[in-house]
């Protein structure tokens, strides 16, 4: 298995990570799971064909629910661009990440990833187990 920027900072620690996948013909499969080695798997069986997202925390059970959330894992930033009116290049993504950090004074991101139409900017979190407190943070940002 490859390495990857977004499994490799994942960490479960105890709980349930989701694996969400989407095919081109909008089929959305949701698979959780309390062990790493699998999201590994799950990235390289559909990271070419489908649309991928893991979740920015843990789940205590197989459940997708927000009152089953263990720890947020990941604060992140995601900018789409309209790929029918024009698709941004990795540079000028680069420069849109760099200008909208500096403009809105953020601290340096953890991962900056070009998700092919457009970018996300994330930071890792530790011991965000204060959903409330956390969700403030979220909407701040916003």
């Amino acid at each position: 298995m490859g390495q990857n920027a977004i499994i490799d900072t994942f960490d479960l620690n105890g709980g349930y990570a989701l694996y969400c996948t989407k095919d081109k013909q909008g089929n959305f499969d949701m698979y959780f799971t309390d062990d790493k080695q699998n999201l590994y798997e799950y990235k390289e069986k559909y990271g070419i064909t489908h649309n991928n997202f893991l979740s920015t925390g843990t789940y205590n059970t197989p459940y997708y629910s927000k009152f089953n959330i263990r720890e947020m894992k990941r604060l992140y930033i995601d900018i789409d661009t309209n790929a029918h009116l024009y698709q941004m290049s990795k540079a000028e993504l680069e420069k849109l990440a760099m200008a909208l950090l500096e403009y809105e004074e953020l601290p340096e991101p953890s991962i900056i990833l070009f998700s092919g139409h457009g970018l996300q900017i994330m930071y890792n979190l530790k011991g965000a187990k204060d959903i409330p407190l956390w969700q403030r943070y979220e909407t701040a940002i916003v």
